[in-house]
């Protein structure tokens, strides 16, 4: 096998690169893909494993050696749905390339809708436990539509490797590890590959400058303390790494280096995980006047919709005082007005990022139809759906921004109680870039 140092070496200056191809195919490789029954087994002990390692510390939902009901009732929805769709034994390479990642002192983290899995969660790739914070796996939404989709996550060295701001890398995770690269930023798939698995048959890993300063960090910390820190269970409730953020202090920190950010954090005053999910779904784009206008409302805790036109806006828009900040809310809200499926809602929510006005007249339909069906005049229907448009266009997927949120927290929490440390890394980490 490729040893650390020549695949971390050969990935930070190859644009396109494949994990050592023993990781990923089930020719050559320590660990042989097993066939298809005993894949479905397999991947599911790794799963109740890895999630009683996970809540050891949680008796809400571990106790007395058995998962609760909800984690075990959601983890075979989403075996099930991985089943349906044969990517069984490419979820067992994706536990491989982790195993790997993780015993050479390297960080990966998912991004996306892939933090909304509960599977990735059981086998390390995700540190979000989507059961804890109500997080929603897309395939869950349309099991029918669904394909193995990929993975994208971001991947550190050690903090001794050179180059840890390296290029993309690709793991091709068909039979055949050959691919072709089409443009500067453009991986597509083998000649051989099946179209509708085209989104499944490369696993992208990105190394990102942050997760560099993480891992340094860790390290100095080590070298300089004495302490070991397992960043996956840096706990979401510390004080100092709220009063970090509230005052403002987020230099070297992800996606927080602008004022805009800085400001915000400053007036919101995050006091728990849920305030920095906010923040960070308030703070980016902020590209307009109406970005502006939400934060405005959030701050204030001055709700922007009217829910007196019906109760049941109310409990799903409490925990983000009233304002609209989630995807996920917007199909609850045609869900609990209308009556529309999860499905059909989330299609939706695709339609008004494609701008596809057909599709949303459609829908609208429904929604007005259903509307009356539940007590509500067709006239504030209408109101609604169209308040609702206007608001689902600056709405983010909180999966998406619960990996970055965590991200955040992190490196917040380095800074916070290991300030020297975090700041020499940071800095490191910012010479290299330069030199790059």
């Amino acid at each position: 096998m490729t040893n650390r140092r020549e695949f971390l070496k050969i990935s930070a200056t190859a644009p396109l690169m494949c994990v050592p191809p023993q990781i990923v195919s089930n020719k050559a490789g320590t660990t042989a893909v097993p066939p298809e029954k005993d894949a479905v087994r397999r991947l599911r002990e790794l799963c109740i494993t890895g999630l009683k390692e996970r809540y050891q510390k949680n008796t809400i939902r571990f106790s007395c050696g058995e998962l609760s009901r909800d984690v075990i009732e959601r983890l075979d929805e989403e075996l099930a749905v991985i089943q349906s769709v044969d990517a069984t034994q490419d979820f067992l390479r994706l536990y491989e390339i982790v195993q790997f990642v993780r015993n050479r002192h390297g960080y990966l983290r998912a991004r996306g809708t892939a933090v909304g899995s509960l599977v990735n969660y059981a086998l390390g790739v995700s540190p979000v436990c989507p059961v804890e914070h109500g997080l929603i796996w897309e395939p869950f939404l349309s099991p029918a539509n669904a394909s193995p989709r990929s993975m994208l996550a971001y991947v550190s060295s050690g903090p001794d490797e050179p180059n840890t701001m390296a290029a993309d890398i690709v793991v091709h995770l068909s039979e055949q590890l050959g691919y072709r690269r089409d443009g500067p930023a453009h991986v597509l798939p083998g000649p051989n590959s099946d179209a509708r698995h085209d989104s499944a048959t490369h696993l992208t890993f990105v190394t990102l400058w942050e997760l560099a300063i993480l891992a340094r960090t860790v390290d100095l910390v080590r070298r300089t303390h004495g302490v070991r820190l397992d960043l996956d269970s840096v706990p979401l409730t510390d004080e100092s790494t709220f009063e970090l953020l509230a005052n403002g202090d987020t230099d070297h920190i992800f996606g927080l280096n602008d004022e805009w950010s800085k400001d915000l954090l400053r007036q919101i005053r995050p006091t728990c995980f849920r305030h920095v999910l906010d923040s960070v779904a308030l703070s980016r784009p902020a590209l307009d006047y109406a970005d502006h206008r939400r934060a405005e409302a959030y701050v204030e805790q001055r709700p922007r919709w009217q829910t007196a036109l019906h109760p049941l806006y109310t409990p799903i828009l409490k925990r983000s005082r009233g304002v609209l900040l989630y995807q996920e809310q917007v199909m609850k809200i045609l869900h609990r007005i209308a009556g529309i499926p999860p499905a059909v809602s989330f299609e939706l929510v695709k339609a008004i990022c494609r701008r596809d006005a057909v599709a949303i007249a459609r829908i609208g339909e429904a929604f007005l139809s259903g509307a009356r069906i539940h007590g509500i005049a067709t006239m504030d229907a209408g109101i609604l759906f169209e308040k609702l448009i206007s608001e689902a266009g600056s709405s983010r997927c909180e999966s998406h921004v619960a990996a970055e949120a965590f991200l955040i927290c992190q490196m917040a929490f380095l800074k916070a109680h290991y300030r020297r440390e975090f700041l020499v890394a940071a800095e490191h980490e910012q010479k290299k870039v330069r030199t790059i």
